[in-house]
């Protein structure tokens, strides 16, 4: 028997003469899939359940059931039907470490910044829910090594291991419900989405040259280094490139980072909208940070 439909039971319906909550529902889904989920309290009336004002944090954080908060989140289908059986009214969390996450808060110019990013990169595929509060969360698989949780950039985070974020069903305090985009839910039997793109894995995990101990371990990082960047990874490359001559001892290593660079300018085919204004941009926040290392000013 495959995962039930995360879409299914969005807005509550009737079955066999009992109401099935969208919460329920949505966290019985995501469990069966293996991704864990704890309970949250929940919005009556425009407010908290846990009774006191909690401001932005309403209906978002952990409910007496989870005493240990993230410790507490599971998988067992039994328990989470039974806290929803005692506290229908209850959200949930759903943990991010098997489903890193990019949360974009508009309130903080996230929709913006996530514009701004996929302009100069390219659009993520992946689960993607609206938030109450109108932002947006878009969930991804797990990379092959972990990826930190961070700020991407203004009014975005990306939530991974050691995190959580309110689940689809879920009421938020605007008495709006988080809401999956229908173009962009769980396909019947899929699991988990796609893992995050090369160029946000290096935004979070920056690529930096190894310690070369052999002539066939510097032949293949050389190589590497002004070979043409793949879709999405230029960005790192130009600054991991600039920044390794920064190393060397030569005099004029500005003049040098800007030869190496152009080169890979000409071999990259994917820098068509890279222009040399963005280049010397990077090249000069990386001289300016290689001057204030050094103690020179200019």
């Amino acid at each position: 028997m495959g995962a039930p439909s995360l879409l299914e039971n969005l807005s509550g319906k009737k079955r066999l003469g009992m109401y099935t909550p969208p919460t329920t529902s949505n966290a019985i889904a995501f469990a069966s899939r293996g991704h864990a989920v704890l309970p949250l309290h929940g919005i009556v009336d425009g407010k908290c359940t846990c009774g006191t004002d909690c401001g932005r944090n309403a209906g978002k954080h952990p409910h007496h059931f989870a005493p240990h908060g993230l410790k507490n989140a599971t998988t067992d289908l039994d328990k989470i039907q039974h806290w929803f059986r005692k506290h229908p009214e209850l959200n949930y969390g759903v943990r991010t470490d098997t489903l890193p996450t990019i949360d974009i808060d508009p309130r903080n110019g996230g929709d913006k910044s996530w514009g701004d990013l996929v302009r100069k990169n390219h659009d993520i595929v992946g689960w993607r829910v609206r938030t109450g509060g109108g932002g947006e969360h878009i969930m991804l698989g797990t990379a092959s090594t972990e990826l930190p949780s961070a700020k991407l950039a203004k009014g975005i985070e990306f939530q991974s291991t050691g995190k959580y974020i309110v689940g689809a069903g879920s009421m938020h305090v605007s008495g709006k419900r988080y809401m999956w985009d229908k173009s962009a839910a769980p396909k019947p039997g899929e699991t988990s989405p796609q893992a995050p793109p090369v160029w946000l894995q290096n935004m979070l995990r920056p690529v930096k040259p190894k310690n070369i101990r052999t002539s066939e371990e510097a032949e293949e990082f050389y190589t590497m280094l002004v070979s043409p960047a793949e879709v999405g990874d230029r960005r790192s490359r130009l600054a991991m490139l600039a920044g390794h001559v920064f190393g060397t001892p030569y005099p004029n290593r500005g003049v040098l980072a800007c030869l190496m660079v152009n080169h890979m300018l000409q071999v990259t085919p994917d820098l068509t909208d890279f222009g040399k204004e963005e280049m010397f941009e990077l090249l000069a926040d990386l001289v300016r940070r290689d001057d204030i290392k050094r103690g020179v000013s200019r």
